[in-house]
């Protein structure tokens, strides 16, 4: 079995997730190991827990309708 050492990660500043669940969809179907997003602008659950190969963590602002990040 042949190994890939090579970690492909990509950052995405989405100004909203919400109008971007097909971009990142396209993103994961590139085989990146590592997203980072932020301004994710998430308050409660998301369909973002349902991409496959991805465990998806993020922290949202409480104190505001802006801001938050994912990984």
């Amino acid at each position: 079995m042949q190994y890939n050492n090579n970690i492909r990660i990509a950052h995405l500043n989405c100004h909203s997730i919400n109008n971007k669940f097909t971009l990142i969809i396209d993103i994961n179907n590139e085989g990146i190991d590592i997203l980072c997003l932020n301004e994710t602008f998430l308050k409660n659950a998301s369909n973002l827990d349902k991409l496959q190969h991805y465990n998806f963590i993020r922290n949202d602002r409480s104190y505001s309708n802006r801001g938050g990040i994912g990984i």
